[in-house]
């Protein structure tokens, strides 16, 4: 198990604070060269009724909800959760102003604290390549929708930031995911076999979209997010450093292919 998929590393070193994930949401927000954010792209394939109850798991900070808090249909009503306390908390305070969003807490995806068929959408965005086995929850997903009841799942292809990736790899940098990609685990190329177990009409859509970095820093903050020891990696980080201002200075920017994606599935 690397630390991409150890519960315990992530929820008390990874995500018990949201200054690694806010470092690499803000790669993402400042720099996509993308007419349409992802979270806008994802919520218009979100079709529900104006009453949904909706159910998020590992729902982070809250930013789709915030990229779309003027979207969201009054009858909606969103349960918030995720694997970190810390995570919650921040959720509530950024959404403490969307009635839509009527409860947080913290939970594990794998044994989800509801009844069966308690919800018309869940979503996963993200978050289901952190598990070292998904079968429990993918189960658990299927379990607390309704029979017919959507999920929503988003999640990375295996050339996503691949730049950055092979950054890593010249200077020999370890990070969260070790020698592997998050789409290995579960992305645009495996996902919908290891969702058909429980769910039926598993479809994906491919966000086309990449990132134009005019500076270092972005780059070094998002190598730095996902470190398991930044003291052993830092005069590495500095080599990085030079290598992209060199780089930039000649190109003008560093240009970082995207690969994101949505999976949709319904409830069999």
């Amino acid at each position: 198990m690397n630390s991409s998929t150890n519960p315990d590393y992530l929820r008390h070193h990874q995500y018990r604070e949201t200054g690694n994930l806010q470092a690499r949401m803000d790669l993402h927000g400042q720099y996509s060269t993308s007419a349409e954010p992802f979270w806008v792209w994802v919520f218009d394939r979100m079709d529900l009724a104006p009453d949904a109850e909706i159910l998020e798991v590992g729902g982070g900070v809250g930013g789709f909800w915030l990229a779309n808090a003027e979207r969201i249909p009054p009858g909606w009503r969103v349960t918030m959760s995720d694997l970190s306390a810390g995570m919650v908390e921040a959720a509530r305070t950024n959404l403490a102003g969307l009635p839509q969003i009527v409860d947080y807490l913290e939970a594990d995806v794998r044994a989800l604290p509801f009844p069966d068929a308690s919800f018309d959408a869940v979503m996963a965005n993200f978050m289901l390549y952190h598990l070292p086995d998904r079968r429990p929850a993918i189960a658990e997903l299927a379990r607390v929708l309704r029979p017919g009841g959507r999920l929503f799942a988003a999640t990375n292809g295996s050339a996503h930031l691949r730049e950055i990736r092979n950054l890593e790899a010249r200077f020999r940098i370890e990070t969260l995911f070790g020698a592997t990609s998050s789409a290995q685990a579960f992305g645009l190329q495996n996902g919908a076999a290891q969702l058909e177990t429980d769910f039926a009409e598993v479809t994906v859509e491919r966000h086309e979209d990449s990132l134009r970095v005019p500076s270092a820093d972005p780059i070094i903050a998002h190598i730095r997010s996902k470190l398991t020891d930044r003291a052993a990696a830092a005069s590495k980080l500095e080599a990085v450093r030079t290598h992209l201002e060199r780089l930039i200075g000649e190109q003008g920017s560093f240009v970082v292919t995207k690969a994101s994606g949505l999976f949709t599935a319904v409830r069999r």
